[in-house]
């Protein structure tokens, strides 16, 4: 599913593009083009992962969020505890 909406969005930026090729700036109004320049920023910032009203979280303790971590990153300091002998394995029956 992920894959067949990444080809749909970068099918419609395609037909988007070549639409704003041909607008004609004398045609558009003020409003279009502040339109224009507030959303291109919040992509913008979206795309660069700046914080937005919509995505900042916080921890209860208004703190931030600890970085999430990948299985690969987990694996390996699961496997470091066990080589510094913090962490013992117990074989299952």
């Amino acid at each position: 599913m992920e894959e067949r909406h990444v080809d749909i969005s970068m099918r419609l930026q395609e037909t988007a593009l070549e639409a704003l090729s041909t607008l004609s700036l004398s045609k558009m109004s003020a409003a279009d083009i502040m339109r224009f320049m507030v959303e291109s920023i919040k992509l913008e910032k979206l795309v660069r992962g700046e914080v937005t009203p919509r995505n900042e979280i916080s921890a209860t303790n208004g703190g931030p969020i600890p970085k999430a971590v990948t299985v690969k990153e987990l694996e390996e300091k699961v496997s470091k505890l066990i080589d510094q002998g913090c962490l013992a394995v117990q074989e299952s029956s």
